[in-house]
């Protein structure tokens, strides 16, 4: 017996979901066979069917037009194509052509390059064998071997050639413009004379103008120390320099402007031991500084010295172009005839002044006094109307007027004296410092 299974009942919304969706279908089915029915209609109709093959014709020549267009816009973009690859090409040739001429052209610049070079090491190998030639010349010249002097020393250097000449460089191989001076320098290739440039240094020197808190190195310093520092230098730059030949002139600036601050001017005898003086001095070194030597192409020192320095009243001071110098001790030099030339036409003005200043002193002291005031009435009694005769009157002036001139030989007499003295106390004190100076063990200071 087969066993009946139980009815299950289905919710309400499952239900209607389930009908719906019948219904859906049921009009879907009723719409197809309308639409089946509509078509069957249609096929029948002739009017449709003509519209039918007249939209096939329309679809076909749209086609149609289409392919035509797509067929233009192909050729198109094949003659596009064709131009760009022609284009692609000849750039591309450009640019191979280019390249090549790149190469090319460095090629030749390696080779320029590598000619360039050899030039140049021909050229340094040509100068190197021409400077050792010349110092081959300038050590037999120095030696005395060679009499006449090499031409590359003949040749002089002109910093503005074609301008005017510039006088204070051309009297003392300095100017205070330095190397941008509008005017022309000239620097001889040999000379006699040596410029040792700040050669000799003093704290005093260095100090050129006032500093922030109106320190003056002046006043702390005076002439007398400034001397004896000067004259040690001496006695140490002399010993050292004439080892290379007999020295003529030795001049040394006293001023501290930047151009003169210790310039040191070595005169030698002849071109020979100035040329050997510069070639053992160049590049040494003195007091912790490398000396700066070259040949000056002054003429006379008379001329570079200020004239006014040797009386003290030179209005320029330190920023005076020309050389205030200072008193080389020994007077060993030529320039030191002409300085106490100078000193002895300032003494000889000063004793003049000294002189007049005693007799214009002893005639106010003689008008001051009364008892010769009444002495020289007695004498002299010359008034237009006590007069005795006339003749007396000029006998009293004429012995009247030689009085004076007794005056005059006494105190010239009594100047020259005092002069005399002072001179021959100044020689032993020179006397006593040079022995005490040679005395002295002689410690160089160059290296």
């Amino acid at each position: 017996m087969s066993e009946t299974s139980p009815k299950v009942f289905k919710p309400r919304k499952v239900y209607r979901k389930l009908l719906k969706k019948m219904q859906r279908k049921r009009r879907r089915q009723k719409l197809a066979i309308l639409r089946s029915k509509e078509e069957e209609e249609l096929e029948n109709d002739p009017l449709y069917q003509a519209q039918k093959r007249e939209q096939l014709a329309l679809d076909l020549a749209r086609q149609e037009l289409e392919e035509e267009m797509h067929r233009i816009q192909e050729e198109k973009w094949l003659e596009n194509e064709r131009k760009a690859q022609l284009k692609f090409a000849e750039e591309r040739a450009r640019v191979q052509v280019l390249q090549n001429s790149y190469k090319e052209k460095e090629k030749q610049e390696i080779l320029l390059r590598e000619k360039l070079k050899k030039q140049k090491e021909d050229r340094i190998a040509r100068e190197n064998l021409a400077f050792e030639t010349y110092l081959e010349q300038i050590e037999l010249y120095i030696s005395g071997v060679r009499e006449n002097i090499p031409d590359l020393l003949n040749n002089s250097i002109e910093s503005n050639p074609g301008r005017d000449i510039c006088g204070f460089y051309a009297k003392t191989s300095v100017c205070r413009f330095m190397d941008s001076c509008a005017k022309n320098h000239i620097k001889p290739g040999i000379s006699k004379i040596l410029l040792l440039r700040h050669f000799f240094n003093h704290i005093r020197l260095e100090q050129s103008k006032n500093t922030e808190y109106g320190e003056d190195l002046q006043y702390e310093y005076e002439d007398g120390e400034l001397q004896k520092a000067y004259e040690e230098f001496y006695y140490d730059a002399v010993y050292e320099i004439e080892k290379f030949g007999t020295i003529e002139n030795f001049v040394c600036s006293k001023q501290s402007s930047t151009h003169h601050r210790g310039n040191v001017y070595v005169e030698f005898k002849n071109q020979r031991d100035a040329l050997r003086a510069y070639q053992g001095l160049i590049g040494r070194y003195y007091a912790g500084k490398q000396i700066s030597i070259e040949f000056s192409g002054m003429n006379n020192f008379v001329q570079a010295l200020c004239g006014t320095s040797f009386r003290n009243i030179c209005t320029q001071g330190a920023n005076c172009n020309f050389i205030h110098m200072f008193k080389n001790p020994g007077s060993k030099h030529r320039i030191d005839a002409f300085w106490l030339q100078m000193q002895w036409e300032l003494l000889k003005k000063k004793q003049k002044i000294s002189e007049r200043s005693l007799l214009n002193s002893s005639s106010r002291e003689k008008s001051n006094d009364w008892d010769s005031q009444v002495n020289d009435r007695e004498v002299d009694k010359r008034h237009w109307r006590w007069s005795e005769s006339p003749e007396n009157d000029r006998k009293a002036k004429n012995s009247n007027n030689k009085k004076p001139k007794v005056v005059d030989l006494e105190v010239k007499n009594k100047v020259q004296h005092s002069t005399k003295e002072k001179d021959e106390k100044k020689k032993k004190t020179d006397r006593h410092h040079k022995s005490s100076h040679k005395h002295k063990d002689k410690k160089s200071r160059y290296k």
